[in-house]
């Protein structure tokens, strides 16, 4: 599975090749604050529940919707999705709303990310690193990129037709799988580790791997699609770093501290070829001379845990 989707995007990479455009002045990193769900004396916090279904009231503690996806290999160019994100965050896990506005939905065929895949799937990409290291973040060298750096752990998964969910036991044809790997200096691979054990080897997809702390809920139809997603802290525990950064930088099983940044990225494989790559956090490496041609490839935005201690 692994060497298809590499190979997919690594063909996408040199058949799409555009002119770069003129460059704007340096922006700052995108950066979204997540807000800390507070728990009242004695109980658990309000966590959103994972079921797919926008509330308001599950949501309204976050900040405003995080959205000006522009798409990647054809920056300054918008995505027409309309996709955004809010995220909150609690002692136990982080939260993620997903919405995206688009009715070309295929019929469900591959929930648990089995060959054959063709990479016509929507498919969203997300990226995260509690730690990353400073040398990439500011980077503002066009040839960075030696070779690719990416450092970060990565989730992604189909939304196809209806709705689908992770929970993350099978319990129907109705639950998706993941792919899942830690990135610790290249853009394709498990070089971190992540998870590996007896039923998932290493550069293994991961879908018949439990990690019960990773919860989608999603629905998808012709006016769009609202996904629900938690990710419990000690899910972030792949074991090995990037060979430049400081060790273990992608381990860290437990809740940040407020105040803490991660690095950040969602990029979104899309059926509709009007709409190739749409990236969240393209803006800041196109802005200062570096060509992203991979989700993978830093510099990334970031999010930034706001609380009390």
């Amino acid at each position: 599975m692994k060497n298809t989707y590499s190979y997919l995007l690594a063909l996408t990479a040199v058949l799409s090749f555009t002119a770069t455009p003129a460059r704007a002045d340096k922006p700052g990193r995108r950066n979204y604050t997540v807000q800390r769900i507070h728990a009242e004396a004695g109980h658990k916090s309000h966590a959103p529940v994972i079921d797919g279904e926008k509330s308001h009231d599950e949501w309204s503690g976050a900040s405003d919707p995080a959205d000006g996806f522009t798409l990647m290999r054809e920056w300054p160019r918008p995505d027409n999705q309309q996709l955004r994100f809010r995220m909150l965050w609690d002692d136990e896990a982080l939260y993620i709303l997903g919405e995206i506005d688009y009715a070309g939905w295929q019929s469900p065929t591959d929930y648990y990310w089995d060959p054959p895949y063709d990479g016509t799937q929507d498919t969203v990409n997300l990226y995260l690193n509690p730690k990353p290291s400073a040398v990439v973040m500011d980077s503002t060298d066009p040839d960075w990129c030696q070779p690719c750096r990416a450092d970060g752990y990565q989730i992604a998964w189909h939304i196809d037709q209806g709705f689908a969910r992770r929970n993350p036991v099978r319990t129907g044809d109705y639950v998706m799988g993941l792919f899942l790997e830690a990135h610790t200096g290249y853009i394709f691979g498990n070089e971190g580790n992540w998870s590996v054990n007896d039923s998932c080897p290493p550069n293994y997809n991961y879908r018949d791997c439990d990690h019960p702390g990773i919860q989608i809920a999603q629905h998808a139809g012709p006016k769009g699609c609202v996904f629900e997603m938690r990710i419990a802290w000690e899910e972030f525990n792949a074991p090995d770093s990037a060979p430049w950064a400081a060790p273990s930088t992608l381990f860290h099983p437990f809740a940040p501290k407020p105040g803490e940044q991660w690095a950040f990225e969602w990029g979104q494989i899309t059926t509709d070829p009007n709409n190739f790559l749409p990236s969240w956090s393209d803006a800041k490496a196109q802005a200062q001379g570096v060509t992203r041609w991979f989700f993978a490839q830093w510099p990334h935005g970031t999010i930034t845990f706001k609380g009390e201690d």
